[in-house]
């Protein structure tokens, strides 16, 4: 469980054309649990529907806060997505589209198989903005 390991886990993760089709990309850094609740996840219909209109989503960076005694990180995570204005069609394949910036935050837990840590559970959390006070 290091930086640089679980970057590649979010970029595997976040990176894809179009939801789902990059299962076989993170599939390795998850427990089977885990995956099979992530792809239960992105079947149910309303992610399939929004899955045209929401593509080509790219990870940017992360901060990454680890925490080795509850085999845990925080991640808080950049990345952008195109959103079309509609499906495509024939008659218009490409739509209007505006590219979005979006930032995440995700709680990462971990298990140790053999000499390799896997991601067991995603938490989704609530991105919080702070005041900075002087």
């Amino acid at each position: 469980m290091d930086n640089a390991n679980i970057e590649t886990f979010l970029k595997k993760y976040l990176t894809y054309q179009y939801l789902g089709d990059n299962q076989n990309q993170y599939k390795p850094y998850m427990t089977i649990d885990l995956f099979d609740a992530v792809v239960a996840q992105e079947e149910k219909p309303v992610n399939q529907a929004q899955k045209e209109l929401i593509v080509n989503q790219k990870f940017d960076n992360a901060k990454i806060y680890i925490d080795e005694k509850d085999e845990s990180a925080i991640c808080q995570v950049n990345f952008t997505n195109d959103n079309l204005q509609q499906k495509p069609t024939v008659s218009d394949p490409n739509p209007k589209s505006f590219t979005m910036p979006n930032n995440q935050e995700l709680k990462l837990s971990f298990i140790k198989e053999g000499n390799h840590y896997l991601v067991s559970a995603i938490t989704y959390r609530a991105a919080q903005e702070t005041n900075e006070m002087n």
